[in-house]
């Protein structure tokens, strides 16, 4: 049996802090930039889609 698959890895880019309208706090926020990876058998091999900013 041949396990396959694909799943989507996140990779944070950058950190910071902003200002929220919703609560009026300062906020940290992480910027990820997922990519789509192939994998076999849970070991990743292929990066398959990068997505947009």
């Amino acid at each position: 049996m041949i396990v396959w698959g694909s799943y989507v890895r996140k990779k944070v880019v950058g950190t910071g802090e902003f200002h929220c309208p919703g609560c009026g706090q300062q906020r940290d926020y992480k910027l990820q930039r997922p990519k789509k990876w192939g994998h076999l058998y849970w070991i990743p091999l292929i990066p398959m889609q990068e997505f947009d900013r």
